[in-house]
C-alpha cells in the first residue's frame, strides 16, 4: 500500500490501497514513485518551461518580418502618391473635395440620385454628388451647380 495525503497537514495522510491511485489517475508519493506516477499523466513534478529550449520557428519569423517590411514600403507609397484628404472630404460630381478650395464653404456631401447611380454603377465609383453647407431637409430643394449638370434642382 502507498501513502496519500489529502492535506498539508501530516495528520490528513491515510493509508491508500496502490489500485486506487492507478485507477482514479492520482499521485500517491511514496518514495521514487512519484515520478513513475506521474508519467502516465504526462505531468512533470516542476512546471515551468523545459530546460532544452531552442528556436523552431525562424523561418516564419522571416517570412513575417519581409511581410511586415512590405507592408510598410506599401503604406508609404501610398502617403506618397495619394491624397488622404480623399478617404474622408466627400466628392461633387466635377471631383471636387467638398470643404476644400474653392467648396471650403461647403463642407458636406449630398449624392441626391443615389438610386439610379447603383443602378448605373454598383460599385459607386461615378456618383453624382453635390457640396452642400449643411445636410438639407427632408422635402428641401437643393440647386445643383457644375459643368455636368442632371437637373437644376433636387429635392
Amino acid at each position: 500500500e502507498r501513502v496519500g495525503c489529502t492535506g498539508e497537514a501530516s495528520s490528513a495522510c491515510q493509508q491508500v490501497p496502490a489500485d486506487f491511485c492507478r485507477v482514479m489517475g492520482t499521485c500517491c508519493s511514496s518514495g521514487n514513485q512519484l515520478a513513475e506516477c506521474e508519467e502516465p499523466l504526462g505531468i512533470r513534478a516542476s512546471p515551468g518551461p523545459a530546460h532544452n529550449r531552442r528556436c523552431t520557428d525562424a523561418s516564419c519569423c522571416v517570412l513575417f518580418g519581409s511581410l511586415f517590411a512590405g507592408l510598410l514600403c506599401l503604406a508609404a507609397y501610398c502617403l506618397r502618391v495619394g491624397d488622404l484628404r480623399r478617404v474622408y472630404h466627400g466628392r461633387d460630381h466635377d471631383g471636387n473635395l467638398c470643404g476644400l478650395g474653392e467648396m471650403a464653404r461647403r463642407p458636406m456631401a449630398f449624392y441626391p440620385d443615389l438610386q439610379n447611380d447603383v443602378k448605373e454603377d454598383p460599385s459607386l465609383k461615378k456618383r453624382y454628388g453635390l457640396c452642400v453647407e449643411k445636410c438639407p431637409a427632408q422635402g428641401a430643394l437643393v440647386m445643383d451647380y457644375g459643368q455636368d449638370q442632371r437637373q437644376a434642382e433636387w429635392l
